[in-house]
């Protein structure tokens, strides 16, 4: 355990954005979060861009 793990999340907090690699470190975010105070997830929202169904996962969206 890291002892400033609450500045960290609360900074993260205050973040618009906050992204990452995959969904599983999305959970252990939310569930950090939720160990350190009292939240209610009211909305999720996939803000990564839809990629092409031909273009290479590497690609940018168009």
């Amino acid at each position: 355990m890291i002892p400033w793990r609450s500045e960290i999340i609360h900074s993260l907090l205050q973040c618009d954005y906050v992204s990452f690699h995959i969904p599983r470190y999305v959970e252990n975010f939310v569930d950090v979060v939720k160990s350190l105070m009292p939240v209610k997830i009211t909305e999720t929202v996939n803000c990564a861009p839809a990629s092409s169904p031909t273009a290479p996962p590497w690609a940018p969206a168009p």
